[in-house]
């Protein structure tokens, strides 16, 4: 079977394909471009695999695989791994795979005031984005040497909580913890299925775990379903 470098994941947090940290390209000289070698330098083996990561798995590879623009380093790492799934008879503390589902209702939810009581106690940190196996968000920095005559376009991992994440041209649209609370938790269960035909959370509850601030998303969907229905 070959040599694999072995990940386990039974305590594993993200994604374990997606590994955004990279360099894009790289100058040298007169605009030389150089893209760096996707493949990774020995395959992975994914030891423990749960149910909820194989889902996330399948959000990932409608991400980056399909279509016409492929993700290199996703495609190269999905293809010389090897998986070994956990079957999960005992799910996680916080896990709440068997009932997760879609819920396109919050889409009419946009100005409730939900939004800012929710954010009211979130610290916008990110640790929920960056422990979830569906979220894959990145920024791109550039950086040269002190003789501007090499760079990197470097890929990082990013989160849509923080204020520079929304920040265009002219302004944030998002400027508001409110609203981007509203912008990731809508997505996971209203856009996300629109986006990928099935719901962007996996329910792994990891990040009912990892938030400091002690927000449990199950109960927030309950609180935002019960405001729905009073709103028709």
């Amino acid at each position: 079977m070959g040599h694999y470098s072995v990940m386990s994941m039974v305590r594993s947090h993200g994604s374990p394909t997606y590994i955004p940290r990279g360099c894009a390209n790289r100058r040298s000289g007169r605009l030389t471009l150089e893209k760096p070698d996707a493949v990774p330098p020995r395959p992975l083996a994914f030891l423990g695999v749960r149910s909820c990561d194989l889902s996330a798995m399948m959000i990932q590879d409608f991400a980056f695989l399909a279509g016409s623009h492929i993700e290199p380093g996703y495609q190269a790492r999905r293809a010389s791994g090897f998986i070994i799934a956990l079957n999960c008879t005992q799910p996680g503390e916080n896990g709440f795979g068997d009932s997760r589902e879609t819920c396109p209702a919050v889409k009419s939810l946009y100005d409730h005031p939900i939004w800012s009581e929710i954010a009211h106690r979130c610290l916008c940190c990110g640790n929920c984005t960056l422990v979830s196996p569906t979220c894959f968000c990145t920024t791109v920095e550039n950086v040269t040497d002190l003789s501007v005559q090499e760079g990197d376009r470097r890929r990082t991992w990013d989160t849509g909580f923080t204020e520079e994440f929304s920040y265009i041209h002219g302004g944030n649209v998002r400027a508001s913890a409110a609203a981007r609370c509203r912008q990731w938790l809508t997505h996971k269960f209203a856009h996300g299925s629109d986006q990928f035909g099935m719901s962007g959370c996996v329910g792994c509850g990891r990040c009912i775990t990892w938030r400091p601030a002690g927000i449990d998303l199950t109960e927030e969907l309950a609180k935002l379903q019960v405001a729905a229905i009073a709103l028709n």
